[in-house]
């Protein structure tokens, strides 16, 4: 397409030009012929026919009466225009190029056959393509040889990841490449380093879960071996009771789990709904306030301070949920646990959750976020080992930091929960 294209513009460049080139041509010898003609003559004075016929021109001379002096054979195809300047006519099915001046009282025509121009022009047109159609394939040549150089790197890039197996996440390499290339190439090793971190995560997680389900399931089994030996009403009713409560047990192990693994994996939900803190923190202390009956815990709350903060409602009331569940199964019945919502001299809003339970050693605060851990003064109580995991995976997707410490007023646990500052304040 574009080498007609360069054809057809090739080809009316040359035509221009050799219209121009003809006109002044044509121009120059009608000037000539001016100085060089007798004065205007009579019909009696014509000159031979054929003297002023040169080639495809024909020149055509008329005296103040309007009898021609000079014209050729041709001329009689040519009618007689005699309009000064230059002027195109048809005649016989023919193109011409006509030029008319005066000469004293007279008029000296020449025209030209418009054929001979484009034959010209033509000529021209294939001479100056001549070199481009020759270049063309040396052209195309280079083209493809430069192509396949500048793409052979990534071609490297592709057989890197064509041939590598699916657990090999090795970073790519960026040698030799080009700099446009190197971000993207970069893009793709940050992106394996955050699948390999979280197939490594995944492995653990199972690993962990392998180990932390073999337990129950194995008291499962013994309860159930238990109920089919009990002899008499009393015994299967304990035993009955025990199934049932290693069932729940396994039921909230398994929830725990999938609630982990859930917020561990949803890292792309957007997270920017308004929500008022303090209502939240109300909210939640409803959804626990019959825990905190069954075990005559007073759940109550300082400072109940109107603050908004960005997050996910549901996700961050399963966050506060489980602190409070920890605060109230932690604490000794007829205690007491407090949820505050205020701001810090840094107008941040907190939330501040205090028990009076026995906290947590200094030893065990390095892992307690720790998936299925359980510290010395949790022994005691029945748990998964999950809630503070869960707490920290969502603390983390929101930019909540979480500060442990002893509680100066309850002398329990002490969490607070520092959130971002709004852009608003």
């Amino acid at each position: 397409m574009s080498l007609l294209t360069n054809a057809t513009i090739a080809y009316r460049i040359a035509l221009e030009e050799v219209g121009l080139l003809s006109d002044y041509h044509m121009e120059h010898m009608a000037l000539a012929l001016k100085n060089g003609l007798p004065p205007p003559a009579t019909s009696a004075q014509l000159i031979s026919e054929d003297s002023y016929e040169t080639f495809d021109t024909t020149i055509e001379v008329w005296n103040n009466n309007g009898e021609q002096v000079l014209g050729g054979s041709a001329a009689d195809l040519i009618p007689t225009h005699k309009v000064l300047g230059f002027s195109t006519l048809e005649s016989e099915g023919k193109s011409y190029r006509v030029f008319a001046t005066k000469y004293n009282d007279g008029v000296i025509q020449i025209s030209k056959d418009m054929s001979s121009r484009n034959d010209l022009a033509r000529k021209l047109a294939w001479r100056i393509s001549q070199p481009v159609l020759m270049f063309i394939p040396l052209l195309l040549f280079g083209v493809w040889w430069l192509v396949s150089v500048s793409l052979r790197p990534i071609e490297q890039a592709r057989a890197q990841v064509a041939h590598r197996q699916s657990k090999n996440l090795t970073p790519l390499t960026t040698y030799n490449l080009p700099n446009e290339l190197i971000p993207f190439v970069k893009e793709i090793n940050q992106l394996f380093e955050r699948i390999k971190h979280f197939l490594t995560s995944q492995q653990h997680f199972i690993a962990d879960a392998a180990h932390e389900l073999r337990s129950p399931l194995t008291a499962l089994r013994l309860q159930v071996q238990a109920l089919q030996r009990a002899q008499n009403e009393a015994e299967r009713h304990v035993a009955n009771q025990r199934l049932l409560e290693g069932i729940e047990r396994s039921t909230r192990l398994i929830e725990q789990m999938l609630l982990l693994t859930r917020q561990e994996e949803s890292n792309d939900e957007s997270i920017d709904s308004s929500i008022d803190l303090a209502q939240l923190a109300r909210l939640v202390m409803s959804d626990v306030l019959a825990l905190s009956q069954a075990r005559h815990i007073d759940l109550g709350s300082d400072r109940m301070t109107n603050c908004i903060v960005q997050g996910q409602p549901n996700t961050l009331r399963v966050l506060l949920r489980n602190l409070l569940d920890n605060a109230i199964k932690y604490s000794p019945e007829n205690s007491m646990v407090n949820m505050s919502v205020y701001h810090n001299s840094n107008q941040q809003p907190v939330l501040c959750i205090e028990d009076s339970g026995p906290g947590i050693a200094a030893s065990d605060m390095s892992r307690v976020f720790d998936r299925f851990f359980r510290g010395q003064q949790e022994a005691a109580v029945v748990g998964s080992g999950l809630g503070l995991a869960i707490v920290k995976a969502i603390a983390d997707r929101h930019g909540i930091v979480l500060q442990m410490g002893r509680s100066s007023a309850l002398g329990g646990l002490q969490v607070e929960l520092l959130f971002p500052l709004q852009q608003s304040q």
